[in-house]
């Protein structure tokens, strides 16, 4: 099937292992939220009397989004709700993408669970060897690593745990499951992706930014750390360094890890506990104007934007990083909202 182009977003759906055979003209509400760390989600609503629903089933049909004709997201559509009353029948449908997938794909007995002296991506394709060789029918899915760094490490993981879960937790890199044809994915792992300065789109209130909320939460803010290991281990108050002259004076937190067994090395995890909890970030939601944002080349999760607002109290000219956005799409295909989040990078790439 060919995606039509007559407007510049559209969609399609089929069976996730042969691919898109219908068009969905019809559907409303339209709405993505893509996280830097974590999948993708795509939301929308149809008429319950639609004909689409004979080439729909849940956790079987994949959903196929379209920016001008080329391949934007695709995933599965699992939850949907049905709303019935005399005036309507409107179907709600939540998708996952493949990222997702990868959370309910565990390694088991016999999988790979040890590596020494490997790369990173020999890691992640030990993995994805192992799951995608489970019986079965299986997505096209590979390793994109053209990006990840060349130097080994040393790493372990338990049996037991999702793929999704044991890729998040090695250092050094971000990471999506991207489609890169009408069945092939990527597991796309890139280490400049993961702060990519961005030095064309600038997003200024007054300028690209129509509506700018700021957020601080400082409920998790600690210069104190109550810190615990292993049950056999004792536990330890770590304070922050400098909290003697601290003007915020002594607030305590708890955080513990069950894996350490002895003291350095919970002393180590206090201190560092002690330090991340002093760091409180503001987080930024903008909402663009219309017409700034056209597709991934101009900014995507990720990226380290010049970000710029002079209002009242507010008084920024500097570098955030893009963690979230909120990408909804007009009922007729025509035209899009964006919505950004923003917190300030810990560091900045050269």
């Amino acid at each position: 099937m060919t995606a039509t182009t007559q407007a510049p977003w559209t969609m399609a759906v089929g069976p996730w292992n042969t691919g898109p055979v219908v068009a969905v003209a019809n559907a409303r509400g339209r709405q993505f939220n893509f996280q830097v760390d974590d999948s993708s989600k795509f939301t929308f609503t149809l008429n319950g009397n639609d004909t689409v629903f004979q080439y729909i089933t849940e956790l079987v049909t994949d959903v196929w989004v379209y920016r001008y004709g080329q391949l934007f997201w695709r995933g599965r559509i699992g939850a949907t709700s049905d709303a019935i009353d005399e005036q309507s029948n409107v179907v709600t449908l939540n998708c996952f993408d493949y990222r997702e997938w990868l959370g309910r794909q565990i390694l088991g007995p016999g999988a790979t669970l040890s590596w020494r002296a490997q790369t990173s991506a020999k890691v992640i394709n030990d993995m994805l060897v192992w799951i995608l060789g489970r019986p079965g029918l299986q997505p096209q899915l590979t390793l994109d690593a053209s990006g990840l760094p060349t130097s080994t490490i040393n790493f372990d993981t338990l049996v037991g745990g999702t793929v999704k879960d044991v890729v998040a937790s090695m250092n050094g890199f971000g990471w999506q499951v991207i489609p890169v044809s009408q069945l092939g994915l990527n597991l796309k792992a890139v280490s400049p992706f993961y702060y990519r300065r961005n030095d064309v789109f600038v997003m200024e209130y007054g300028g690209a930014v129509a509506q700018v909320a700021r957020s601080l939460d400082t409920g998790n803010f600690a210069d104190s750390v109550f810190a615990s290991g292993d049950m056999a281990l004792a536990p330890i108050v770590q304070d922050a360094t400098g909290i003697a002259t601290a003007p915020q004076g002594r607030i305590m937190a708890a955080a513990s890890d069950p894996s350490i067994v002895d003291h350095s090395h919970l002393v180590a995890f206090a201190n560092q506990q002690a330090t991340n909890m002093q760091l409180v970030a503001a987080a930024w939601t903008c909402v663009l104007k219309k017409g700034v944002w056209i597709n991934q080349a101009d900014a995507w999760v990720g990226d380290i934007i010049k970000f710029i607002v002079k209002s009242g109290r507010i008084n920024i000219n500097d570098n955030y990083r893009i963690t979230q956005m909120d990408l909804t799409l007009s009922d007729d295909g025509a035209d899009h909202q964006v919505n950004l989040t923003l917190v300030k990078p810990p560091f900045m790439p050269y």
